[in-house]
């Protein structure tokens, strides 16, 4: 079983360096801005207050909620990904602190529900419209 999940794990690591080094040609082919830097706390509070509130799907509230548990469920299961590798080697092995917390585990729950069906929320959104641009769908 180890084995297996060393196999998958590396693809999903591969693919994963694969779109990183896609975006970063992307990002690279652009000139620098100087000014880009300029006022720390105003841009960063732009970009996180835009992440978290995902002003960019305003009119379209149902896709809105979808793309937030789908945002949200990844950095939050990413723990359930550790605990799995660790219970490969170890059967009883749970996180320090949060690993029978029982409201950890009833987060981890709706959000991996959540996130599953936020993920087929927008598939069905995506197919529906068809062709295009991701801002049309």
């Amino acid at each position: 079983m180890w084995g297996l999940a060393l196999l998958v794990s590396a693809v999903a690591v591969l693919s994963f360096a694969r779109g990183l080094t896609h975006m970063w040609r992307t990002v690279s082919a652009g000139t620098p801005d100087p000014g880009r830097l300029g006022p720390v706390g105003k841009r960063l509070w732009g970009v996180v207050s835009a992440a978290l509130t995902h002003r960019e799907f305003k009119g379209r509230p149902w896709i809105k909620a979808a793309h937030w548990l789908v945002m949200v469920s990844f950095p939050i299961l990413f723990l359930t990904l550790i605990t799995g590798y660790a219970q490969l080697r170890v059967q009883t092995f749970t996180l320090p602190l949060l690993g029978h917390f029982a409201p950890w585990e009833w987060l981890t729950e709706v959000f991996a529900w959540g996130g599953l069906a936020g993920i087929i929320a927008l598939m069905v959104v995506r197919q529906r419209a068809g062709r295009g641009t991701a801002a049309e769908a």
